[in-house]
Formats: C-alpha cells, structure tokens, sequence
C-alpha cells in the first residue's frame, strides 16, 4: 500500500482547492501504475522468474481494479489468484503443513516418479515453500510507483 501524506498548511490549501482534479488525476495514474504492476506480475514474475507458464490460467487471473475514491483515499488494486486460479495462493504464501490431494474427477491421480508412471487414488503434498509473484512485484515497484504518483500531484498542482 503507498500513502501519501501532506503537512504543509499552504499545501494542503492548494490541494482543497484542486482537490476534485486532483483526485482525477490520482486515479488515472494510479490505474496506470497499476496496469505496469500487473504486466511485470505476468510478463516477468509468471513467465520464468518466480513460476514456469504453463496453462496462462494464473497469469490471466492477474487483473487490475480501476481506482476509486473511498472516503478520503484512491485506492486501487491488482488481484490474481481467484476462481479457477485458487493455486496461486498455496505458490503466494507458501504452506505451513502437508495437504492431501484426491482424484475427484477421475478414478486415479497419475504422475511420474522416476521414469515411472505412478497411479494413486490420494497423495500427501508436502508443504509448498513461498513463490511470491505478487507481493514481491508490488514491493520492487512501489519506489518507482510512488514517484509517478508524486510527480502527477506536483503537474496537477501547477496547472
């Protein structure tokens, strides 16, 4: 989450005074920034760095939620990891314990252990270790993101 804060007097002045184009502002670029996070969470984050692509599945789950305006702050998002694409929470944060996985949709799981080909109506995973896409590519851009939302105030301020 980025926050920005104003102490000054007179700023805060001007900025009630273009607070309604100011907050046009503010949303247009925070989508924008927002949109840049989500193509790194895809195009680097799920295509080699952190996991493999192998379906699209995750990486079409990553979608931006334009900004809005919620009491006194923009806020706007970048999920993933939903519906179809729940996986992406176990690979996010990792699990602290073993879970098991049961054929469902077919009489038997099949993988290969070795060279063989393995059938099993159940199998205990072992814990998975944490793989962040997201948190990782929200924390490696907020630096770059705050200075683009910082300088749309200052160019909202000076028009």
């Amino acid at each position: 989450m980025l926050n920005i804060s104003i102490s000054n007097s007179e700023a805060f002045a001007a900025l009630e005074a273009k607070a309604e184009r100011l907050a046009e502002v503010l949303r247009t670029k925070l989508d924008l920034v927002d949109i840049q996070l989500q193509s790194h969470i895809v195009q680097d984050k799920l295509s080699g760095q952190v996991l493999k692509h192998r379906t699209g599945t995750l990486a079409n789950s990553i979608r931006v939620i334009p900004a809005q305006q919620e009491g006194n702050a923009i806020v706007g998002k970048v999920e993933g990891a939903g519906g179809p694409a729940w996986y992406g929470r176990l690979h996010e944060f990792g699990t602290d314990t073993p879970f098991t996985i049961v054929a469902n949709k077919a009489k038997a799981l099949a993988f290969i252990v070795g060279d063989k080909q393995v059938f099993a109506k159940r199998v205990t995973h072992p814990p998975f270790k944490e793989r962040s896409f997201m948190r990782t590519s929200a924390a490696e851009m907020a630096p770059q993101m705050r200075e683009k939302l910082n300088a749309a105030v200052g160019e909202a301020l000076n028009e």
